[in-house]
């Protein structure tokens, strides 16, 4: 499975400015870094990257649930936060040390069934 994100910056609605002072609102609202780690642990309440990665937390779900799947996780930007679990540790990959796919034509045809 592969996941994308497209996430704002809202734990719940904020209609107004009432509201504003009411609501549970994200840390560090006008702080650049403050909103990269909300938008890849989605849990911008939380100030900084405890809640470990959105990604690594579902493949820590997958992995510990009725099934167990065997997940692996990977970073193709460094030591980002999104691919990172609890028990699920990412892979950075990197131009160093890409090898590329390389069972391919093994899995052509499954692949292109996707």
């Amino acid at each position: 499975a592969a996941f994308i994100s497209n996430v704002g910056n809202l734990v719940e609605p904020i209609a107004d400015t009432t509201d504003y002072r009411l609501k549970q609102r994200c840390f560090g609202l006008f702080s650049h870094s403050d909103q990269q780690n909300g938008a890849q642990t989605l849990k911008c309440q939380d100030m900084g990257t405890m809640a470990k990665g959105a990604g690594g937390r579902v493949a820590d779900a997958l992995a510990a649930g009725k099934e167990q799947y065997r997940v692996t996780s990977f970073s193709l930007a460094g030591t980002a936060i999104w691919p990172k679990g609890v028990e699920t540790q990412r892979q950075i990959v990197g131009q160093q040390n890409l090898e590329g796919f390389v069972k391919y034509e093994q899995y052509r045809e499954t692949i292109g069934n996707i």
